[in-house]
This record gives C-alpha cells, structure tokens and sequence, in this order.
C-alpha cells in the first residue's frame, strides 16, 4: 500500500497510525458519496447561498437519525454480531432502506403517548433495520467497466446554471 502524506515526523506518526487515520477518512467519504449520489445533492432545490447552505445541513441532520436508528437497531443484536466502536463491522445496515423507515420512526417517537401498537410497530421497524443487513464488500481490484451499449450516462442529468450566473 502506498499513501502520500506531509506528515514526516516518523517519531509522532507512526505507518499503522496514518494507515489507521486513512481507514477512518473513508466513512467521511462514503457520506459524501451517499449525499451525492442517494439525496442527489448536486441539484439543489435552492438559490441562494443561505438556502444551500440549508439544504446541506438538512441533509447532513438526516444521515445523523439515520445513524442513530442504524446504533439503536444494532444494540439489539446479540454483542458477537454488533461489531465494536472504530472496527469495521462484518455488516452493515441497508442506508437506503433505513432512510425509507426514518419518517414512521421519528412519528411513533415523537409521540407524547404512545400506543402499543405504535410501540410495537416502533420495535418491528427498529427489527427490521437489524435483520436488513449485508456483508461489507472488499473493495473492487479491477476498474469498473461499462459494458452497456448506451454507454455509462444512460439519462441526460439536469444541470442548472448557478444562480451567480442568473443575476449577471
């Protein structure tokens, strides 16, 4: 493995310590990829900058419940199936599915009274974002290749002008 780093002090960062940091940069990069590709990010709703801004950080609250449920789903495996902290779990919760369940969770939650069956369809959903899980895949050792005879972009994305561009 070879990483490029300014951090040359071998004394005050050691190799498994960098290799450690880089490891832990993936679920940073894994986010930005689901906001880009799962919440289409890059069209935004917005035009202003205040409105972006807003729209990041809704989305951004959003993967935070999601998060919460995958944790508060996972406490109720068995400890030998939970994985630890920081280690990388053998699997992981299903984020698109989660995501679909997140609405009728947070609407049994917030009840100030909840009935049972609302408490118990609480505990079916947070069941079913355990069992819905899948192993973590190693990652790809070959370049993806594109074997479609339309090519990779299939759909003409809608790219709109920034809105810098409008107001000249």
């Amino acid at each position: 493995r070879v990483l490029v780093t300014t951090l040359i002090d071998r004394d005050l960062y050691s190799r498994d310590d960098i290799f450690d940091l880089y490891g832990r940069r993936w679920g940073i990069e894994n986010a930005f990829r689901d906001l880009k590709i799962r919440y289409a990010c890059e069209d935004f709703h917005g035009t202003s900058p205040q409105f972006i801004e807003q729209e990041i950080v809704a989305l951004m609250l959003l993967m935070l419940i999601e998060s919460l449920v995958e944790e508060t789903a996972l406490e109720t495996l068995p400890p030998a199936e939970r994985g630890g902290g920081d280690d990388r779990r053998p699997k992981r919760c299903n984020r698109a599915a989660l995501g679909d369940r997140i609405p009728t969770l947070i609407a049994i939650g917030l009840r100030e009274r909840v009935p049972r069956h609302l408490a118990e369809a609480f505990r079916r959903g947070i069941a079913a974002c355990a069992a819905d899980r899948a192993p973590v895949r190693r990652p790809r050792s070959y370049p993806r290749i594109c074997r479609s005879q339309y090519g990779r972009w299939r759909i003409q994305r809608r790219h709109r002008e920034p809105f810098w561009r409008d107001a000249a």
